[in-house]
């Protein structure tokens, strides 16, 4: 089935007026002489984020952020579940049996009444690349969109990034994790209160196996994104993840009477995919138009990543050639394939940082970017991996499905970081591959320094979680300077 399209929808005005709270939720005012009624500006739990401004709807979810009842103005409401009493006669205080409740109650009646296009991203990896990926090339096109800030995925931001809805955006774009889907939590799978109109799956793999029994688990969870979607919406796939993960999405999609719209780097019978690559460039078919555009880095995950982003927006009738032109000048979250410049002991050498997080695909697509960049390089080529986390009893066995493609990655040296890498250390050093393990950070440093020479390359990978391994780019950025006239 080919790209169809989607037409943008336009947005009702108006709709979070401070009224319109008081007469949809439960709950009364504490003090009704300082209510105003306004169009709602701004929606925050979190004090951190709570910005100089007014008009503003403050949810006091957690004590631990009262501290902002000391910003709060006479132009704002609080809601709470306890009143602040000593501020009664400074700023509206909205209170209600229970803040959680009202925030998913709100959820509710935002989405209602959004008529923009609401687009869901989730998957094993390269959910926040694509979904900042979409965000970029919508805003690059001058319209506002909603989208999760930075990786903030976790249960309680589905519903509050959904009560944002009618604040004035053009579209939404919210990334959910597994976590955000779970059934058996409270409130069941959030995902049915996002209710894409368009849900983008990037992937299926070996990720937090920890929690989760299997990929098809996995695989059953991140469907559930399409579980409140209208018939005939659009779901786009990605075809290169296990064929059995694949056909289970695939078949409860077709049963809820979904699109199925696939992209694959391998596969010319995907609806996207890669016609041509090149080392400055690529050539992507999207439904038999042939889109030719430039990428910060041309590792697969990156590329699949805008194969998707491309397909959503052909989905919503925008410019698809002037989005992949945008593109050239995309940046994602720090420590996501960044590429720095650096000098040390007069040294210049190349480091790219990607340790965001890891699961298997990504780990597998950073070492075969190394591979491919490697021979632009005449120094030392440097690979350094730590733990992919929160794997379990099957943590072993993954691990060591890394083995093979950094034995074909040839790197001039492995640096392994965490005991989970040891055993994946001795088997590529019987290849004749020089490897070295690192116990702590300092010793991780000096190692990686000690074997830079000029125009050497240098790359990170692994989880942020389960130990201190993110840190090392930053140890490594204080102990060189950057390359006079590269501006990171």
């Amino acid at each position: 089935m080919g790209v169809e399209k989607m037409s943008k929808l336009l947005k009702l005005e108006d709709v979070m007026q401070t009224s319109e709270l008081l007469n949809s939720f439960e709950g009364e005012l504490l003090n009704k002489s300082l209510f105003t009624d306004f169009t709602i500006e701004k929606i925050e739990y979190e004090t951190r984020y709570m910005k100089l401004g007014k008009n503003r709807l403050f949810i006091d979810l957690m004590k631990s952020e009262r501290g902002i009842i000391e910003k709060l103005k006479e132009t704002d409401i609080f809601v709470t579940s306890q009143p602040a009493l000593d501020y009664k006669d400074r700023f509206a205080q909205f209170i209600v049996p229970d803040t959680r409740t009202f925030l998913f109650s709100l959820a509710e009646h935002a989405r209602r009444n959004f008529l923009g296009a609401v687009i869901g991203v989730t998957g094993s990896v390269g959910k926040t690349t694509t979904r900042m990926m979409i965000s970029y090339m919508l805003e690059k096109a001058g319209s506002k969109v909603l989208a999760n800030r930075g990786n903030h995925n976790s249960r309680i931001s589905i519903p509050f990034y959904t009560s944002l809805l009618n604040l004035s955006q053009d579209y939404a774009c919210i990334e959910i994790a597994a976590g955000g889907m779970l059934k058996n939590k409270k409130n069941g799978n959030l995902a049915d209160y996002v209710q894409p109109d368009i849900a983008v799956i990037t992937n299926i793999g070996e990720a937090h196996l920890e929690r989760y029994n299997s990929t098809m688990e996995i695989a059953q969870i991140k469907s559930g994104i399409m579980d409140r979607m209208k018939p005939d919406s659009p779901v786009v796939i990605n075809q290169d993840f296990s064929k059995t993960e694949l056909d289970y999405i695939r078949d409860k999609a077709e049963k809820l009477g979904l699109r199925v719209i696939t992209y694959s780097k391998n596969d010319s019978n995907a609806d996207v995919f890669v016609k041509e690559k090149r080392s400055d460039g690529l050539v992507i078919d999207l439904a038999g138009q042939l889109i030719e555009y430039q990428l910060p880095n041309y590792s697969d995950a990156l590329i699949e990543n805008s194969m998707a982003s491309l397909a959503v927006m052909s989905l919503l009738n925008l410019d698809v050639r002037q989005a992949a032109f945008d593109l050239k000048e995309f940046k994602t979250l720090k420590r996501i394939m960044k590429e720095q410049h650096l000098v040390h002991q007069e040294q210049r050498f190349i480091l790219i940082d990607d340790t965001h997080n890891a699961a298997f695909p990504s780990m597998k697509n950073a070492i075969q970017l190394f591979a491919s960049k490697k021979s632009e390089h005449r120094g030392t080529s440097i690979l350094v991996l730590s733990q992919i986390a929160e794997l379990g009893e099957e943590s072993e066995k993954i691990h060591e499905k890394l083995v093979p493609y950094i034995i074909e990655a040839k790197p001039d040296i492995l640096i392994g970081y965490t005991d989970k890498l040891i055993p994946v250390l001795q088997q590529v050093e019987k290849k004749g591959i020089f490897c070295q393990w690192c116990k702590n950070m300092d010793e991780l440093c000096k190692s990686i320094l000690a074997n830079i020479e000029e125009d050497s390359l240098v790359l990170l990978k692994g989880s942020v979680s389960g130990s201190d391994f993110q840190q090392i780019g930053v140890e490594i950025i204080k102990t060189t300077s950057q390359m006079e006239g590269v501006t990171n």
